[in-house]
């Protein structure tokens, strides 16, 4: 039950509601869900009017608001391919306008594709509690952030020149993915191989050369993290091999 709705106008009000024990109280933008989960009494405070919704490219980097909604990711001029890709895969016109980035990558859910693709991006995430920048994989592996009371997430950073691609499997042309394939192609000559589909969060099963063999290795072990697959494990190494050479073929005709 919701004991309290603030609606401050400051970052400093909101960092003071957040910062207090009593009652819990968590940060809400558009309302699509809470981050944490309650089922007890508690209290929200509405970001709506700190102007964290701005889309922005400064000095190679593009930083998003965490209150920016996933229907303004879509409608942009600014964002590459795979972040608007990502938007739309992972919800229809009504819920995009509904639903915010920051709601979006804290959920971290496994079929997002959005959440794969700003992995692959090794996205930074700016908190309002904290001074330096988080990367998402490591929100991704705890879910937690230094300090007290419940984390605001201000921003998302992701260096321009980082070039991301992905693939799905899905049993049908609307359904979420079973099996999600992205691959960050970072400026270092380096990529990140993410896993995403049936499994509790994106996951990072390889991060290193551009070696395609390498990519390929990396799924062996990782039939393991699907929950309740609907495949075996010859045909997920069979899928894998597939999608990753289309990824990296694409990345090849690119340069």
């Amino acid at each position: 039950m919701i004991l309290e709705y603030h609606r401050p106008t400051t970052m400093g009000q909101a960092k003071f509601l957040l910062a207090r024990p009593e009652p819990q109280t968590v940060p809400v933008a558009l309302g699509s869900f809470l981050y944490p989960p309650s089922t007890g009494d508690f209290a929200v405070v509405d970001v709506q009017d700190l102007g964290l919704e701005e889309i922005k490219i400064h000095d190679g980097q593009i930083s998003i608001g965490a209150a920016a909604t996933l229907g303004s990711i879509v409608d942009s001029d600014l964002l590459p391919d795979y972040l608007i890709l990502g938007a739309k895969r992972d919800a229809n016109t009504n819920i995009r306008n509904s639903m915010t980035l920051g709601g979006e990558l804290v959920r971290g859910m496994g079929h997002s594709l959005l959440c794969s693709n700003l992995l692959a991006a090794n996205a930074g995430l700016i908190w309002e509690s904290e001074a330096k920048v988080m990367l998402y994989e490591e929100w991704i592996a705890k879910k937690q952030v230094p300090g007290d009371g419940c984390p605001l997430l201000v921003e998302v950073n992701i260096d321009q020149e980082i070039r991301v691609r992905c693939e799905t499997i899905e049993r049908t042309p609307v359904d979420i993915p079973s099996i999600l394939f992205s691959i960050g192609f970072l400026s270092t000559g380096e990529i990140r191989v993410i896993l995403g589909g049936a499994v509790a969060t994106p996951i990072v099963i390889y991060s290193g050369a551009q070696d395609f063999n390498l990519a390929v290795l990396s799924t062996k072990n990782a039939y393991r993290q699907f929950i309740n697959p609907q495949f075996d494990d010859e045909y997920f190494q069979e899928i894998s091999r597939v999608l990753l050479g289309r990824l990296f073929e694409e990345q090849t005709r690119s340069i």
